[in-house]
């Protein structure tokens, strides 16, 4: 790995595809490549390297956690190992406890079919939008522009919404 990412997103193998389009259109909103942990894409991980020491440290720098939320995502341990330790992790950056960040924030994108009623027994995702209309994916990318202006990012807002639509 090389610089730290700002934005660690948290996918099932599988869904690879959908992930890369979030990614890229992270790129076409005027984030680098670098700012974005994506573990199957761009050589995040190291060929012959510790996968998993090396995700945990993109998490622990990472200020805002993407859940890509499918069905296969419910089904896989290290997903949900993933969500446990980035909702610990906000915890204890929301009490202070966590010197090097004073914020981390969860963004949780439940994709159709699921429902939000869907991932309620495994995970507790009050505030999880559902991203079934061009307004719910709109309200979740101008979140995540808010996220990245409170970390001072320098970003076009012509650039993210040409790139939001």
């Amino acid at each position: 790995m090389g610089t730290a990412p700002l934005i660690f997103i948290s996918y099932a193998t599988v869904d690879l595809g959908l992930t890369a389009v979030i990614k890229n259109f992270l790129r076409d909103a005027g984030l680098s490549t670098e700012d974005c942990f994506v573990s199957s894409l761009d050589g995040a991980i190291q060929y012959g390297g510790n996968d998993l020491e090396e995700m945990y440290q993109a998490m622990e720098s990472s200020k805002i956690f993407i859940e890509v939320i499918t069905p296969t995502f419910l089904t896989r341990p290290r997903c949900l190992q993933e969500v446990g330790f980035m909702t610990a992790r906000k915890r204890l950056a929301d009490r202070d406890e966590l010197p090097s960040q004073r914020w981390i924030k969860i963004l949780p994108m439940v994709v159709p079919p699921l429902t939000h009623e869907d991932i309620s027994e495994t995970l507790d995702r009050a505030q999880a939008p559902t991203l079934e209309s061009p307004e719910a994916i709109h309200a979740f990318t101008d979140e995540l522009f808010r996220c990245l202006l409170r970390d001072d990012r320098r970003l076009s807002p012509g650039q993210w919404h040409t790139a939001d639509r």
